[in-house]
């Protein structure tokens, strides 16, 4: 038997007693009244999932009041009590609360008013859903040996096996043990990215239930990463003794290696498919190419274009690998061999006299051709699937280049003035541009991404005090010295 006391606000104090009676769960006893007990009809989601975070809940019926709190029983026992902030958006018909599922298995929940009227018990079901939240490592750089990827979420069980779709639509499924370990809210499975563009992944249960699409954008490795850590590397070139000296962004540490001579045309890129760049250069006299790999020291070399010709390189088949080109400017003509299939691609594109540019101009993972006509100051770019872009922009005496400046997943035409140490970017996405002066005259411009976050920065090498100057997108300015006035600059290899 429950007293209640309400006081009616009029002139003069009116008291009014009512009886009921129940029990303090807010049953309703056959005849009885029950004032302003709140009600619970319904909670959208119907049938929650399983997971240890916060998830709001709303909470349908009657006779909810502000200051209100609930009650959780759990399915193996126990209780949370949820208010304060964990209570939003209180009408009279519904409210939200945050609450948290870690189980699968009936919950009983239980609304109390503060003027202790009290819901019956409502039974919330929640399943062991397949939910993926996160995935890890970020950035993701294109290569065409296994990883390991971590995909953080909640109802995860042994057996469960992966549906990956790549960049251009194919698919492929992931099970046995390249399903390395499964946890309830954490699952690693091994992949091969060998494409940079938007992959995605959906993850099956063994009972069939399948999880969220999860996309992801796997990066183009950086031309320059020599420890394959997803950030390029200071490095360079000593023609007097045909040395290769670069400094691990990893730990610091400087690596070397004798290959090539004076005369060599250094061409470094992930040839092999392992992440990493490999050392590699082009001899015009004999128009051959020496690979160093990687991932076992070991090298080769094969003959491949003629004399005068550019060498350019980038990955033209999205395999992960990095393939050899060469610009013939005599016919104007780029010349690629497909690491994919070893076949020979023609493409007409440019007259003598241009200067050969590479990027992935677009934004589908394969890298495009372009070039920069110095007689005009006209930029020629033809890329896979936009057709052909013709603009103006710079003048002959400025050092032109292709990178990814502004992190839109495309490159951008740049280039630096090296009369006033200026920098100029065209925005691949809407064809703006902007400039900032970063460097002096004498400097030489070394772009890469240096930070690893998928962004190129601006960068000067500085022969006169053997010093680099980098800009980094989200490290801020680096002062590096490293080499000597005579060195070559590694990543100047590709800035024309």
């Amino acid at each position: 038997m429950i007293r209640r006391l309400l006081r009616l606000a009029a002139a003069g104090a009116i008291y009014l007693s009512l009886l009921f009676v129940g029990d303090v769960s807010g049953q309703r006893a056959p005849g009885s009244l029950l004032l302003d007990a709140p009600v619970i009809t319904a909670v959208v989601p119907g049938s929650p999932c399983a997971n240890d975070q916060p998830m709001p809940l709303i909470v349908q019926g009657s006779n909810f009041a502000a200051g209100l709190h609930v009650s959780l029983g759990f399915p193996r026992g126990g209780t949370a009590v949820l208010q304060g902030d964990r209570i939003l958006n209180v009408s009279a018909a519904s409210f939200t609360v945050l609450a948290e599922f870690p189980e699968s298995g009936n919950y009983t929940l239980r609304v109390h008013n503060l003027d202790g009227g009290v819901s019956g018990a409502f039974i919330v079901s929640v399943q062991n859903c397949l939910t993926i939240s996160q995935l890890a490592p970020t950035p993701i750089y294109a290569r065409s040996t296994p990883r390991i990827v971590t995909l953080t979420g909640g109802g995860f069980v042994s057996g469960v096996t992966a549906l990956i779709t790549r960049p251009n639509g194919s698919g492929y499924g992931v099970s046995g043990p390249d399903v390395v370990s499964v946890q309830p809210n954490a699952v690693q499975v091994r992949l091969i990215l060998p494409n940079s563009g938007t992959w995605r992944i959906v993850l099956r249960n063994s009972n069939g239930d399948l999880s969220n699409t999860q996309s992801f954008f796997v990066e183009t490795s950086p031309s320059f990463d020599f420890d394959g850590d997803g950030a390029a590397d200071v490095a360079i070139f000593r023609p007097a003794v045909g040395e290769w000296w670069y400094r691990r962004s990893s730990d610091g540490q400087a690596a070397a290696a004798q290959f090539g001579t004076a005369s060599d045309i250094v061409v470094p890129g992930d040839y092999t498919g392992d992440g990493k760049a490999d050392i590699a250069f082009f001899r015009p006299s004999v128009s051959e190419w020496f690979i160093l790999r990687s991932d076992d020291g070991s090298f080769y070399s094969f003959p491949f274009g003629s004399v005068g010709d550019i060498p350019v390189a980038g990955d033209f088949d999205s395999d992960g690998k990095a393939d050899t080109a060469v610009f013939r400017p005599t016919t104007g003509t780029f010349i690629i061999i497909r690491s994919s299939d070893l076949a020979a691609i023609f493409i007409p594109f440019g007259q003598n006299g241009d200067r050969p540019l590479t990027g992935d101009f677009d934004g589908d993972g394969i890298v495009d051709v372009a070039v920069f006509r110095p007689s005009t100051s006209e930029w020629w770019i033809r890329g896979s699937i936009g057709g052909i872009i013709i603009f103006a922009f710079g003048s002959p005496g400025d050092l032109v280049f292709a990178g990814d400046f502004s992190g839109g997943g495309m490159a951008d035409a740049a280039f630096f003035r090296p009369s006033t140490g200026e920098w100029f970017i065209v925005r691949s996405e809407n064809s703006t541009f902007y400039s900032f002066p970063f460097g002096a005259a004498g400097d030489v411009p070394v772009p890469a991404d240096y930070d690893g976050d998928g962004t190129t920065d601006a960068a000067v090498f500085r022969p006169s005090s053997a010093t680099w100057f980098m800009l980094g997108s989200i490290s801020g300015t680096q002062i590096i010295p490293f080499g000597i006035a005579s060195d070559r600059p590694i990543p100047n290899a590709f800035v024309r």
